[in-house]
């Protein structure tokens, strides 16, 4: 039996998605480039994911239960929420406060993708 747990990764200001300009897919089109890391919490939260697995085997029923922790990739099956940033500056921000690109005109992102940090 498998069973996996993800957790939530924090949107740390140094954690950002962009095009890669030197690699390209079948298509040409460049490929992702993910700088990402998972810190204090994210590790924190790993050891009480396998403390929580363990105890909701054991109370149903399971016994001779093996916890694996696995990798900590962060590609690995990840959903990136909040990589498009906003703010006012297009230097440090790709969206303006209304969720539209600041370079490309009547772009709107409307997905989990936004990050505020207009303040």
């Amino acid at each position: 039996m498998g069973l996996y747990a993800y957790g939530e990764c924090l949107p740390y200001y140094e954690n950002k998605v962009e095009l890669d300009t030197e690699k390209k897919d079948k298509w040409g089109l460049p490929i992702l480039k993910i700088s990402a890391e998972f810190k204090e919490n994210e590790m924190k939260m790993r050891k009480d994911m396998k403390k929580q697995v363990a105890e909701l085997l054991r109370v149903a029923g399971l016994k001779d239960i093996k916890v694996n922790a696995g990798s900590h990739i962060i590609r690995d099956s990840t959903h990136f929420v909040g990589t498009a940033r906003m703010g006012r500056d297009p230097k440090t921000s790709v969206l303006n406060a209304y969720n539209q690109s600041h370079d490309i005109p009547n772009l709107f992102v409307t997905d989990g993708a936004c990050a505020l940090n207009i303040i």
